[in-house]
């Protein structure tokens, strides 16, 4: 019986590798269905767009991401923050979350129109030029308008010379921050040490076969030469030399 039993262990055990393998053939089987429910999902979301869909939509010259909200893709324009941009959508009348690309040619010029006339829909302290120094003028810029400004103020600082100008000239940090250790540029960035294995000037080597009776001689005849070239030193007072001869003690 014992061995009956044994023998029918096998027989048991062998049916699990095929239960194994219709299990992986069902995940596999789900896992299409899943990417094809997921294909199905993308095309119908791009669908919903429509046919007068812009994906792309140019306003004061800036390109902007038609799939995105419409308060969301205003803040792309250089000078328009997201509270402007509320403000902007309150104005036009335009659902802040509707998608930019849905817009028509009509709502995108009201927009445009607002945008430009921002200056009389927000307060002065809402501008970011303020007491223009041509103008004198309290004003509000956007777009490319900013990169232009920022060039003359730099411009003139530099002509009137400045200490803003003088830094920018060099380009080194205009407000007070420390230039030892961060900000530096340049090639000789670093500290430049000597190597080790470089040998002083005044100690030169000698050769490695020279013997060491040679160097002795050569020694002493410096100290024999500073010695000579050295003036002589007086005695001092209250030493044991001896008087010169015909002086007094």
């Amino acid at each position: 019986m014992a061995d009956n039993e044994k023998g029918a262990k096998p027989d048991q055990k062998a049916p699990k590798p095929e239960a194994a393998k219709e299990h992986k053939s069902e995940k596999g089987d789900k896992g299409k269905d899943e990417k094809k429910e997921k294909k199905v999902f993308e095309t119908t979301k791009t669908a919903d767009y429509g046919a007068d869909f812009r994906y792309l939509v140019r306003i004061v010259n800036t390109d902007l991401d038609g799939k995105k909200p419409f308060a969301t893709a205003l803040t792309y324009v250089p000078g328009v923050s997201h509270r402007l941009a509320n403000v902007i959508a309150k104005e036009t009348g335009i659902d802040p979350k509707t998608r930019i690309g849905t817009l028509k040619d009509d709502q995108l010029e009201k927009v445009v129109e607002a945008i430009e006339g921002v200056q009389d829909l927000v307060p002065v302290w809402m501008l970011n030029r303020r007491k223009d120094i041509e103008s004198g003028e309290d004003r509000h810029m956007v777009g490319s308008e900013i990169t232009i400004m920022l060039r003359e103020d730099l411009n003139r600082l530099k002509k009137i010379r400045s200490w803003r100008g003088h830094r920018h000239e060099r380009k080194l940090p205009t407000r007070g921050q420390r230039t030892k250790n961060n900000g530096r540029f340049g090639g000789a960035v670093g500290v430049q040490r000597k190597d080790a294995g470089q040998a002083a000037p005044d100690a030169a080597a000698p050769a490695a076969g020279a013997p060491a009776a040679t160097k002795a001689p050569s020694a002493a005849a410096g100290a024999q030469a500073k010695a000579a070239a050295a003036p002589a030193k007086p005695a001092a007072a209250g030493s044991g030399a001896k008087p010169l001869a015909g002086g007094k003690k």
